[in-house]
């Protein structure tokens, strides 16, 4: 992406509010949000394929 071009942005889900992620000169991404609220968010919103209709012992 050359000087010119601005970054595309994303929508994000409501529930996430203003989220947005960026990635360093040193390849290290950094995001608006804590890393456990989003795995909160991902645990609460989204299956995981590899558990099937599997359940987790808890």
């Amino acid at each position: 992406m050359n000087d010119k071009q601005s970054p595309a942005k994303g929508k994000a889900h409501p529930d996430l509010g203003n989220f947005s992620v960026a990635v360093t000169e040193f390849g290290e991404i950094e995001g608006s949000i804590d890393i456990d609220k989003i795995n909160t968010f991902l645990n609460h919103n989204v299956a995981d394929k590899k558990l099937g209709k599997k359940q987790v012992p808890g």
